[in-house]
């Protein structure tokens, strides 16, 4: 409750957490950790990511983002994050406060974002505000309603086509490897996680 550290187990594995981290040297208070079998991270109260027992194999995965690195970026140049998450597949992704995303990890399941998806992402009037992480990817919420998943096989597999479309989403929810989103209109529409399936038929929310 303290927001403290504590880890435990093989050293490699993430059983010994960054010095930085150690509750007895440091002031640092930790609001939430997320896992996958890549690794750990943690964000802080402070708005900054801690990672730990992290490892990136250059073919598969994305390295940890040098702008969110302490040893790549000053301290008072690293933005702000508000939001981690983490697939059950060694992926992560972070948002920053002014709604910038941040991925690193298995390629494969969202670890890095694909071109599609990227430069309709960093368009100026979109601002993510939340992700949904699913089983090998994510899915990304903007504050004028739209979404972007990506993550799974194959890569560029599109969402279903009515989302895809200019409907407003304001719900969007994952559940094993299941992705919901409730548009304006009260209709919802549902994809795989994996983004290997077609979407399943609209169903007018009572």
């Amino acid at each position: 409750t303290d927001g403290k550290v504590y880890t435990w187990g093989d050293k490699e594995s993430g059983g010994l957490q960054p010095s930085e981290l150690n509750p007895r040297k440091t002031d640092v208070t930790i609001k939430e950790i997320v896992a996958t079998d890549k690794g750990f991270s943690a964000l802080s109260t402070a708005g900054r990511i801690f990672t730990w027992a992290y490892y990136a194999n250059s073919k598969y995965d994305n390295p940890f983002p040098d702008e969110l690195n302490p040893e790549h970026t000053e301290r008072s140049s690293i933005p702000t994050i508000r939001q981690i998450v983490s697939s059950d597949y060694g992926s992560f992704a972070a948002l920053t406060v002014d709604g910038k995303l941040y991925t690193w990890g298995n390629k494969w399941a969202g670890g890095e974002i694909n071109k599609r998806n990227k430069m309709q992402i960093e368009k100026p009037e979109i601002k993510i505000i939340e992700i949904i992480p699913g089983v090998a990817g994510f899915a990304a919420l903007s504050q004028n309603g739209k979404v972007f998943a990506w993550g799974g096989t194959p890569a560029d597999k599109k969402l279903p086509k009515e989302i895809s479309k200019s409907n407003v989403i304001q719900v969007l929810r994952a559940r094993t490897g299941t992705f919901v989103a409730l548009t304006e209109k009260g209709e919802s529409y549902a994809w795989d996680g994996y983004l290997r399936c077609e979407n399943k038929k609209a169903k007018k929310a009572k």
